[in-house]
């Protein structure tokens, strides 16, 4: 799904379609919007499930100009505030996808190169960019930071670890 899916977000399996606060913009996207979007087609977090990542944005969040923290986003995507969550830096959170290994055939290579791409082009066009990790088990990952013209977005995937 890209942006111009204008569709809510998944909601977290415990929260009712209504509640989520998140929507596929139809605002004119920005420059990093496109390269986001090709960055991430066809690439899929890997844990217990294989889980694609699709492009987020809160065009109506351009005044919010400090850093976003936990509360703050559960807020924006309508979560309970008893739902547990976890940050990370994003290097931190890519780390072991952005780094081949011996093992590694040329298809992995290929991917550990657009990971290393992706990381890239998240440090370089967006500011403040952190990773939010909510829930437990069944984990909604939310990537999000802000444009040089103050547009919050990001990448949300899941992931499964039990």
């Amino acid at each position: 799904m890209g942006v111009a899916a204008m569709t809510q977000v998944e909601p977290m399996k415990d929260q009712a379609p209504e509640e989520s606060a998140v929507r596929r913009s139809k605002k004119k996207p920005v420059a990093i919007v496109p390269a986001l979007e090709a960055a991430v087609a066809n690439l899929f977090w890997i844990s217990e499930t294989d889980a694609a990542f699709d492009l987020i944005q809160w065009p109506d969040k351009t005044s919010v100009d400090q850093p976003i923290d936990a509360p703050t986003l559960q807020q924006w995507l309508g979560l309970p505030e008893d739902t547990a969550v976890e940050t990370c830096e994003l290097e931190s959170f890519f780390a072991i996808a952005t780094e081949s290994q011996d093992w590694h055939g040329e298809e992995e290579k290929a991917i550990v190169k657009r990971y290393q791409a992706l990381v890239k082009l998240l440090t370089t066009g967006l500011n403040q960019c952190q990773v939010f990790r909510f829930g437990t088990i069944n984990i909604e990952i939310y990537i999000v930071g802000q444009t040089p013209d103050k547009l919050w977005l990001g990448l949300h995937t899941q992931a499964v670890e039990t």
